[in-house]
């Protein structure tokens, strides 16, 4: 099967991977321990106000990332077309 047909399959998943890399594992769990931590020692109001924090950064890093994927596919595709149609 061609790798269009796979992408559009969803039999592609790139972002799978990450959950399965050990070093995003390990600050996985730094952050899910700091959360809780920081859940216990701190009243409603300061944890609500620092999960808008971090929900306005995620949505930040989610534009960050979709993105710098798309620069560097598009470099990607002017590479190759560079090496095919070398004029």
């Amino acid at each position: 099967m061609d790798i269009i047909k796979e992408l559009f399959m969803g039999n592609i998943a790139p972002d799978i991977a990450i959950g399965q890399n050990e070093e995003y594992k390990k600050a996985s769990n730094v952050f899910n321990n700091l959360a809780t931590a920081f859940r216990q020692t701190h009243n409603e109001k300061t944890t609500e106000k620092l999960c808008e924090l971090l929900e306005a950064y995620t949505n930040m890093t989610d534009i960050e990332n979709t993105e710098t994927f798309k620069v560097g596919f598009t470099l990607g595709v002017r590479l190759m077309c560079a090496c095919f149609f070398n004029d």
